[in-house]
């Protein structure tokens, strides 16, 4: 299985919003968080969810 996605959770840098506007309008797999919350905590929850789903 070769699965490949982004998890696109920053922390509200300059030009995150944008990052994740583009992200989302890509055709790159990915999950993405609105809003400024971001950061490892968010983006280790969303693999976890992830491989526990496979």
């Amino acid at each position: 299985m070769n699965l490949k996605a982004i998890v696109g959770v920053p922390v509200g840098f300059v030009g995150a919003a944008d990052s994740k506007e583009a992200l989302h309008n890509s055709d790159i797999p990915n999950i993405i968080v609105e809003g400024p919350k971001g950061g490892t905590p968010i983006a280790v929850a969303c693999v976890n969810s992830l491989i526990q789903h496979l």
